[in-house]
């Protein structure tokens, strides 16, 4: 129905932000999602039309979280050279 969800890649300091908040106790794992999601939301660019969204389909904000870890690197993997 023609609403799109732009993300940009985290930043490290909002990434490392996102893995603090997952790691707290005080923190639910929800908040931190959506905290990570919103701070790396370009379109919709007025945050009323990007809380209608994630309002309209809450599980969105899965996804998207899903999609910033991967583009903040999450399943690379790191190559090891010597012996």
């Amino acid at each position: 129905d023609g609403q799109l969800l732009v993300l940009r890649r985290p930043t490290r300091a909002e990434f490392m932000r996102f893995l603090d908040e997952l790691a707290d106790d005080k923190v639910r794992r929800s908040t931190a999602t959506y905290i990570l999601v919103r701070a790396c939301t370009v379109e919709p660019a007025e945050p009323a039309a990007a809380e209608a969204l994630f309002e309209e389909l809450p599980g969105l904000i899965v996804q998207a979280a899903a999609d910033l870890q991967e583009l903040a690197g999450v399943g690379t993997h790191a190559v090891k050279k010597g012996g």
